[in-house]
């Protein structure tokens, strides 16, 4: 019997034996070599197509038999299971029969004639046998015969269905394709549950495992554009200043960040000068200075070009390139007051920037998951603690001699957003919320986040790098708070407490924090679970799977140290700027640079050339424009230097194919029962699948229809209120009229 031997691979369906399809047979057997995925089907149904028409043949195991496929030169072949798996066709080559060809038929040869009857007649040769008969008319009935002897008892039968024949549910396989089992049955029932953030507030189902699959970007330390020192819009190098200086009573200090520090009281003017430096012809400005003045002069001869007042900022224009040189002044008694001075390029005060704004790119080696209730609080999670006991959500604060002494911090990191604080407290004690704020890179942000300070706090602020939220806690009462996070990626809770002093203690009790703005009308401690998920390296952007483990990177990083083979490009801008490339594999044009701002194809089209100094993708290249060194050794001498500094230059750019990767640490992820499910992460997003419970969702319509029928009503009386009152106008205005008719 041939064989037509077909590989499904993948989906893929190939002939992989040469076998020719001779039409017209009925003899020809398809034999499939099947991938793993195909284990789950015990039934299979195998479609040949040709000439415009299709067979279906229902087998099991690897093989079936083809059927009769008639005049044609090729006929296609695949698989399917149910409607939801399937392959691609497989070609198979065909002669046709003799059967296939046309024309007239004629009387066979006499030779042949006399052979076919002479093997007939002599019994070598028969014919198919014929079809079976039909069955004949029945005949008479015949005459009943005598009743036989009655036969023995027979066993009692077993006992019969008891009535409950209905489908029972069956959760020894929990899948799609058993369709009673529980989850079927909350798929077929329970709406589905979608939603992306961070956090993540939702009411699932109790006891169906939710989805969870956390994302996130590369970050990059600092704020701004990246630049080369001097690359930027500040050209003002601190170094140069001298690091310290005394003048007429006043000490200048110079830090290496650029900040200024000025200390005593002048005995007229204190001068801190820096040295000259070239400037290009163009436009600059003085950026403004709270406790300082700037001067800018010519450095040959000392004549002024510009000059600042404290609060104040300066713009001037220079004709040609010139050699400046300056310096900054401040009268008065200063008590280490500070500055950042900076000489920016163009006509705006766009604030300070340093001389050199390196941004190093990072990853991530571990994402955290974490499922709570309403409740994001767990207090137990203290990472300072002064003059302060917790016992479960009870805060006990001892004799602190003083307001703000006691105070305690919570590790868990929170992302920025708006949320509701609350806490109860038992005697007349101060308790105020401390907040401290973090950037993506887990850095403290000094800069307020809060939409608003306490000003006498200003002290206290600044030394614990933290935002106090008050006013006092007055005892018994619930003291409820909202806030939002505006200047950092993520925050830190914690508490600053103080009692009277004819106290000893006091306990501050149900700490809660809730996202949103809604505060919690009854506490509820925190409940919470977190999945700690180790990545198997630093993936600097990406998605993970919680549950299963699986991820996907979806950037990657480039670390350049000068051993690279970059190529001269075409010089685009003025003389001694040049633009290197390199050849990486392929790469979509999104991407970000330690050192040098992204350009786009307008700022490096050779026919509109902008001169900008930046790092550009394309496909395959990378390429950095504009910068100042003359050759390739240059170059490739300045990326071995930063490299060995500790800050090379970095390249993170999007992918074009995920890469797959696993992590460890995943697990199954409970919802809680009977109260709002609130899921987090230390990564930038997080979305959330599962089902949602159908009697909150009813319970949330049946509130908007409450609310839209009081509305009604209120509507509605507001109406017949204006309709009397228009009548009774009316009327006045009716009466009137008579009044002047009489």
């Amino acid at each position: 019997m041939p064989n037509i031997r077909i590989s499904v691979k993948n989906k893929i369906a190939v002939q992989t034996n040469r076998t020719l399809y001779v039409c017209g047979n009925s003899d020809y057997t398809a034999l499939f070599d099947l991938d793993a995925e195909w284990n789950a089907f015990e039934i299979k149904t195998a479609r040949f197509c040709y000439n415009g028409h299709y067979s279906d043949v229902v087998f099991t195991g690897n093989e079936c038999e083809i059927p009769v496929i008639a005049d044609t030169n090729e006929f296609e072949i695949g698989l399917f299971a149910g409607n939801l798996h399937t392959t691609t066709p497989a070609m198979v080559l065909c002669e046709r029969s003799i059967l296939s060809t046309s024309g007239t038929p004629t009387n066979p040869s006499p030779d042949v004639y006399h052979q076919l009857i002479e093997k007939i007649n002599s019994g070598m040769l028969r014919g198919p046998q014929g079809e079976k008969g039909s069955t004949g008319p029945q005949g008479p009935t015949g005459p009943a015969g005598p009743q036989g002897e009655k036969g023995e008892k027979g066993d009692t039968g077993s006992a019969g269905a008891d009535g409950k024949d209905a489908p029972q549910i069956d959760d020894n396989t929990v899948t799609d394709s058993n369709p009673w089992s529980s989850k079927k049955i909350i798929d077929m029932l329970c709406p589905a549950l979608e939603e992306t953030g961070n956090p993540v507030t939702c009411y699932p189902v109790a006891g169906y495992s939710l989805g969870v699959v956390a994302s996130w970007e590369p970050t990059q330390a600092g704020e701004g554009e990246p630049y080369p020192a001097g690359g930027g819009p500040n050209l003002l190098n601190p170094a140069l200043f001298p690091a310290t200086k005394v003048s007429n009573g006043i000490t200048w200090t110079m830090a290496a960040d650029g900040t200024v520090t000025a200390d005593g009281t002048s005995l007229g003017t204190g001068y801190f000068n820096f040295d000259a430096f070239d400037l290009p012809a163009g436009t600059y400005t003085i950026g403004a200075m709270t406790n300082y003045r700037m001067t800018v002069s010519r450095a040959d001869d000392s004549t002024v070009i510009a000059h600042s007042e404290v609060c104040r900022s300066a713009t001037f224009t220079l004709r040609e390139d010139t050699k400046v040189s300056g310096f900054l002044a401040c009268s008065g008694t200063h008590s280490k007051t500070t500055g950042k001075p900076c000489l920016l390029k163009g006509a705006t005060d766009i604030g300070f920037v340093p001389y050199a704004n390196i941004r190093p790119i990072s990853g991530r080696d571990a994402v955290s998951v974490e499922r709570c209730g309403v409740n994001l609080l767990d207090v137990s999670r203290v990472a300072e603690n002064k003059d302060c006991t917790v016992d479960g959500s009870t805060i006990h604060v001892v004799d602190t001699s003083g307001w703000g002494a006691s105070y305690i911090l919570l590790a868990r990191k929170y992302p920025a957003g708006t949320y509701t604080i609350q806490i109860d407290a038992d005697t007349a004690n101060h308790g105020r919320f401390l907040l401290r704020g973090y950037d993506a890179n887990g850095n403290i942000v000094d800069a307020s986040i809060l939409p608003y300070t306490v000003g006498y706090d200003t002290a206290y602020n600044a030394y614990y790098k933290s935002t106090l939220l008050y006013p006092y806690k007055p005892s018994g009462t619930h003291k409820v708070t909202t806030f939002t996070i505006q200047g950092a990626a993520y925050f830190q809770v914690g508490l600053a407490a103080g009692i009277s002093p004819d106290e000893t203690s006091a306990d501050l009790k149900n700490f809660a924090l809730v996202p949103g703005t809604t505060p919690p009308t009854v506490y509820t401690p925190y409940r919470g679970d977190t999945l700690a998920l180790a990545l198997p390296s630093t993936i600097y952007g990406g998605t993970v799977d919680a549950v299963t483990g699986e991820g996907k990177k979806t950037w990657k990083l480039v670390t350049l140290d000068g051993t690279e083979a970059w190529k001269t490009r075409t010089t685009i801008a003025s003389s001694g700027y040049t633009s290197y490339s390199l050849l990486l594999p392929v790469i979509s044009i999104t991407g970000i640079c330690s050192h040098y701002k992204s350009l786009n194809y307008d700022a490096i089209r050779p026919e509109n050339p902008s001169g900008e100094t930046g790092c550009y993708l394309e496909k395959s290249i990378l390429a950095i424009f504009n910068v100042p060194f003359e050759t390739v050794a240059d170059w490739k001498a300045y990326l071995a230097a930063q490299a060995a500094a500790g800050t090379p230059v970095q390249i993170a750019y999007r992918l074009a194919e995920p890469v797959p990767f696993r992590a460890t640490g995943n697990g199954p992820i409970m919802p809680l029962e009977g109260e709002t499910n609130t899921i987090m992460t230390d990564a930038d997003s997080v979305s959330v699948t599962g089902r949602a419970d159908p009697a909150h969702a009813i319970a949330a319509l049946q509130a908007q229809l409450a609310t839209a029928t009081q509305q009604l009503v209120e509507t509605q009386a507001a109406v017949v209120d204006t309709t009397a009152a228009i009548e009774q106008d009316c009327d006045a205005i009716g009466g009137g009229e008579d009044a002047d008719a009489e």
